[in-house]
């Protein structure tokens, strides 16, 4: 009895050091625990300058990229059957009754490719972290942007950054960009199924306009060609929206929606006003008892009167499609258009001039174009050659020639403001072999 007591015993003290010894384990294991992750946290914070830089470039060339995609239809590179007159073309979305709406899929397939192309220049090979002692390795690049009512933008990559002693591996970073064009698609559908019957609905239009906070101005061309500007002045700080496209009828003419008006608005002219000039219409109307209301964040037409009285200010400048409506006691209603000029002073861009270029058969020619405005407007490039195609916002060529292009060039480099003000160099090129 005693051996097995003694034996007990034993047992015992056995067990109490086996369950200290675990107890001390788990002790320091939480110990090492609690370092690690003060350790995360504090390489996550040293870290943050990475990610803000990165995502401040997903942020400006994302949006370089949505105002170009604006401007040409959802194009980076324009499809064959667009416009070829105007600065910057557009494509047709409407053909003769053919429908050529690009999906939204392939939107977002242009700005993926604008983003791929540009973003490495915004980077550039991140030697604004370097100069703060960050080492970074980046490859393996791929972008994926999906349009809703806004547009997400995500970018997977594999980014290795190191500073001092510590180190951090990023392989995806998820950016909202704050652009309605997602609403402004759903918008263009509508309008573009309502043109398969050949007409305008100047009511759906302004209804349209005006439940989203968006202006839509329509200009027609020769030839049946019609363009469409619709302009959000809400997303994109200190500057409008912008998306453009154009349709083209077989018949080249365009029919307001047949009813019977008992409200009926006089035609309204053509209008130029100039910049700081009080301007003032009265805009005639028959019917009873008329309300008089308008579409247009340029002014507020008096209800009662139908008198237009505003003074327009610089940012007004450009051509403008103001929509103006009369309403009698009993919902009857007449709406119409029309166009609004407004001249201002407004600066020309200025093209750097530009000497003699040579390149040379094999070897790629680059060439950076640019451009001042006074106004800080917004400015576009554009070329007469079949050489290159110069670079629409930034002003850049980069080609590769071959010995057929062996020979002198003159070739007309033009920039033009987003007010329509022209400048433009003639340079000489001379590709050798």
């Amino acid at each position: 009895m005693k051996n097995k007591k003694s034996q007990i015993g034993m047992f015992i003290i056995f067990g109490l050091i086996i369950a200290i010894a675990m107890g001390f384990v788990l002790y320091l294991k939480n110990i090492q625990k609690n370092n690690v992750t003060e350790k995360t946290s504090e390489s996550s914070f040293e870290f943050q300058p990475v990610r803000n830089f990165i995502e401040n470039c997903i942020d400006k060339t994302a949006k370089d990229g949505l105002i170009i995609l604006g401007l040409q239809g959802g194009y980076i590179s324009l499809p064959d059957k667009s416009t070829q007159d105007l600065i910057p073309n557009v494509p047709f979305y409407l053909y003769e009754g053919q429908n050529l709406l690009p999906k939204k899929e392939k939107i977002e397939s242009e700005l993926n490719f604008f983003i791929a192309h540009e973003l490495p220049l915004c980077f550039d090979n991140f030697k604004s972290l370097k100069e703060l002692g960050y080492s970074i390795n980046f490859q393996d690049l791929n972008v994926n942007s999906k349009i809703t009512k806004d547009v997400i933008i995500e970018l997977n990559f594999k980014l290795e950054s190191e500073k001092g002693t510590s180190k951090q591996e990023l392989t995806k970073v998820s950016k909202p960009v704050n652009t309605r064009i997602g609403t402004i698609y759903d918008i263009i559908s509508r309008i573009i199924a309502s043109q398969n019957q050949n007409t305008i609905d100047i009511y759906e239009l302004a209804h349209i306009a005006l439940d989203n906070n968006l202006t839509i101005n329509v200009e027609g061309l020769e030839n049946g060609i019609i363009v469409f500007k619709i302009v959000d002045n809400v997303t994109i700080p200190n500057k409008p929206y912008i998306f453009r496209f154009a349709i083209k009828h077989k018949l080249g003419n365009i029919t307001n929606q047949t009813i019977v008006k008992k409200v009926i608005i006089g035609k309204i002219p053509y209008q130029i006003v100039e910049q700081d000039y009080s301007f003032t219409y009265k805009v005639n109307a028959t019917g009873r008892s008329l309300k008089f209301f308008d579409y247009t964040p340029l002014f507020d037409i008096n209800q009662d009167t139908g008198i237009i009285s505003f003074v327009p200010k610089k940012e007004n400048a450009g051509r403008h499609t103001a929509w103006i409506g009369a309403r009698d006691n009993d919902g009857n209603e007449d709406l119409t258009s029309f166009v609004i000029d407004i001249k201002g002073f407004n600066s020309k861009p200025k093209l750097v001039p530009t000497f003699e270029q040579k390149a040379k058969v094999g070897t790629q020619f680059f060439y950076d174009f640019n451009a001042t405005d006074a106004d800080n407007d917004t400015l576009f490039f554009d070329d007469n050659t079949d050489l290159f195609n110069i670079g629409l916002s930034d002003g850049i060529v980069k080609f590769i020639p071959n010995e057929a292009q062996i020979g002198i060039y003159n070739i007309n480099i033009t920039v033009v403001d987003s007010k329509s003000a022209i400048d433009f160099d003639v340079f000489k090129l001379v590709i050798e072999k």
